[in-house]
């Protein structure tokens, strides 16, 4: 039977690998398997759902309603 786990980390300068003490590997024999975490572009949609709401309600003046939530934000 093989226990596979995942987990994130990160290479360090000297070239280890830390494992998380609650897998109590100690003295065991493992494979090894290492993916590069590619970072993710964000798209169309992950910006608007971040910035969604900014301008609800405004009558197109844009300028007006960017100042106004960035003075709420701000207070």
């Amino acid at each position: 039977m093989e226990n596979s786990i995942t987990f994130l980390t990160k290479v360090s300068k000297d070239g280890t690998i830390q494992l998380p003490e609650s897998l109590h590997l100690e003295n065991q024999e493992v494979e090894i398997r290492i993916s590069k975490q590619i970072p993710q572009k964000k798209n169309a949609l992950d910006f608007v759902r971040k910035w969604k709401g900014i301008l609800k309600g405004s009558d197109g003046d844009y300028k007006k309603a960017r100042q106004e939530y960035l003075e709420k934000k701000h207070q």
